[in-house]
């Protein structure tokens, strides 16, 4: 409703929205997933069970459409968990995780330690916990074909994942 009166575009992570007078466009595709620092994982061991996760200090994102004490698994369903940290900041949890405060279920872009903050963050258990999310761009129908909003969908697609052809996706 906000897109109709007050905002051009909106970015979100999430499920594409109900249809309506807006158009949907999809930026990148990403892993959501268990991550933490390999001085992390050398000083408390790498979980090889969900039923490890009980003893790590664990970073949660909270992020649309979940809950934060039930991460999903790859085969289907969801394991619960009790994190030590819940927080909508996902660049705070991923700097706790970088200095070794536990292990973050977020979002991952693959970004290189040298752009991301602190060192570079291994997967863990990244064939049984995890799921992909989809940053996607919403805007109102009528903006849609204008060439300088086709353009910065482009470049904040080109931004986002410098690896992928330069086209969006309906």
């Amino acid at each position: 409703a906000l897109l109709l009166h007050d905002l051009d575009v909106a970015v979100t992570f999430g499920d594409a929205p109900a249809e309506g007078p807006w158009v949907t466009r999809v930026v990148v595709r990403v892993p959501q997933r268990l991550l933490a620092s390999p001085a992390y994982l050398a000083a408390r061991g790498t979980p090889t069970s969900v039923e490890d996760l009980a003893r790590h200090d664990l970073l949660v994102w909270e992020c649309p459409e979940r809950i934060a004490t039930q991460l999903p698994l790859r085969a289907g369903g969801t394991v619960s968990v009790t994190p030590t940290v819940v927080s909508s900041d996902l660049h705070a949890l991923r700097v706790l995780a970088s200095d070794g405060l536990g292990i973050v279920y977020a979002v991952d872009g693959g970004l290189p330690a040298d752009v991301a903050a602190g060192p570079e963050l291994v997967p863990v258990l990244d064939d049984v916990v995890g799921r992909e999310r989809v940053l996607r761009v919403v805007m109102p129908t009528g903006l849609s074909e204008i060439p300088r909003i086709l353009a910065a969908l482009e470049l904040l697609r080109a931004m986002s994942q410098p690896t992928l052809p330069p086209r969006l996706e309906g």
